[in-house]
């Protein structure tokens, strides 16, 4: 459930800006492959162009992601919205690729109420810190990974 939102509020908040602009929009999603994830991703964005006509979104399962992506991106030829690991938006922000989040397009009326959805107090700042660039939030996670897992060898 957590997943399912988390991509309406990513489609959401980073089309929404786009519909008043045109009359019919095409919107170009990259996702790495995670097979989990797929079904959930075809699902969602078939609701949201449902409930949004004027968005069309091309959503794209990608090869050797980042690899891929930094060469779309770098060419100007990338697509509108992607997901990336954290560890290389610093990297896409500092090159001028990101836009910062509209809290309003996602359904809040403050980017503290975003943070306050990821949790409460510092707790959401530090959850989204890998996407705050400057005080400003570029990025909201469509996935949640575990990369370090401890053990007390004396239990």
């Amino acid at each position: 459930m957590k997943l399912r939102l988390l991509l309406v509020l990513l489609l959401s908040g980073l089309l929404a800006s786009l519909a008043g602009a045109q009359d019919q929009v095409t919107v170009k999603l990259w996702m790495h492959n995670h097979a989990p994830r797929v079904a959930i991703d075809e699902e969602l964005i078939a609701e949201f162009m449902e409930e949004n006509p004027d968005i069309n979104v091309e959503y794209e399962i990608v090869d050797d992601y980042f690899t891929a992506l930094q060469t779309a991106l770098a060419s100007g030829a990338g697509p509108d919205v992607f997901n990336q690991f954290t560890l290389f938006n610093g990297q896409f922000y500092a090159q001028g690729l990101l836009a910062p989040v509209d809290p309003v397009a996602m359904g809040y009326q403050t980017i503290e109420d975003v943070y306050a959805r990821y949790g409460e107090g510092f707790i959401g700042e530090r959850v989204l810190a890998g996407d705050t660039f400057n005080g400003e939030l570029y990025g909201v996670p469509t996935e949640l990974s575990n990369y370090a897992c401890y053990a007390n060898d004396d239990l």
